[in-house]
Formats: structure tokens, sequence, C-alpha cells
């Protein structure tokens, strides 16, 4: 079996939190906590297959982390998914989100 190169990225408000419970949950995946270092996003990014990120959307700064994440995992035709939390429904999606990611890392394998 092919083994799918998962990155994903929590930005915003309870990032921290976010990252432990789908991290724990979905132990192929490589989390990061928001912290955008551009040339080192830029070499994960060469060798992933899927890049999901999680934000939350009480986090407006965040978005121009993500715009700039999109475009580098675009210009790698890396597949990516931007989830977009309302901090009311944060545990409900996050349970949405790990079924999805395990979908997307068998289609994308």
């Amino acid at each position: 079996m092919v083994s799918t190169k998962i990155y994903g990225y929590a930005v915003g408000e309870n990032s921290r939190s976010i990252s432990n419970y789908i991290a724990h949950e979905l132990l192929t995946v490589d989390w990061q906590l928001g912290h955008y270092q551009p040339k080192l996003f830029a070499n994960n990014m060469k060798h992933a297959d899927l890049l999901v990120i999680v934000a939350n959307l009480s986090c407006t700064e965040g978005l121009i982390k993500i715009e700039k994440m999109v475009k580098v995992a675009e210009n790698l035709a890396v597949t990516t998914v931007v989830f977009l939390l309302h901090p009311k429904q944060q545990l409900n999606k996050l349970r949405s989100i790990k079924k999805l990611t395990r979908k997307l890392t068998r289609t994308v394998a």
C-alpha cells in the first residue's frame, strides 16, 4: 500500500487543541500550529500528497497565511482542503474533518 503524506496546519484561536485532537486521531498527519514559515512550508509541500488546513473563523489575520499556503500548494500540485470552523461548532466540525480527511487519504493514495 502506498503511504500518503499529509500535512496539516491549524490556524487561529484554539489551534493547539485543534492540532492535538486531529493529530491524535490521524496518526499519519504531520500537524503544525499555524506558525507559517515560508521556506519550511514550501519544502514540506514538495513531499506532500495532501494539505489540510483547519482555521477558526474568528481569526482574520490567519486568512492571509492560508492564502499564501494554498498558493504554494497549488503551484506544487498538492491537493488542498481548507476547513473553516465557527467557534461554537468546533467539536462537531472536528469530528467531520477527521472522517473526511480519512476518506481523502484513501482517495489521494
